[in-house]
């Protein structure tokens, strides 16, 4: 059986940043913390690398 891929495109911009909760500066997101960001990707079993 084939694994499922999927291919993220992230060309940047304010849209892809996460804001520091301390300091409220926004810093691009980091995709090799997806699973930290985003837990609910687990559900799906497939892996991810970044």
């Amino acid at each position: 059986m084939q694994k499922t891929s999927i291919l993220i495109i992230y060309t940047g911009g304010t849209i892809g940043m996460v804001q520091n909760r301390d300091t409220g500066v926004l810093t691009p997101f980091r995709f090799d913390n997806i699973l930290d960001e985003v837990p609910e990707l687990n559900k799906y079993g497939f892996t991810l690398s970044s």
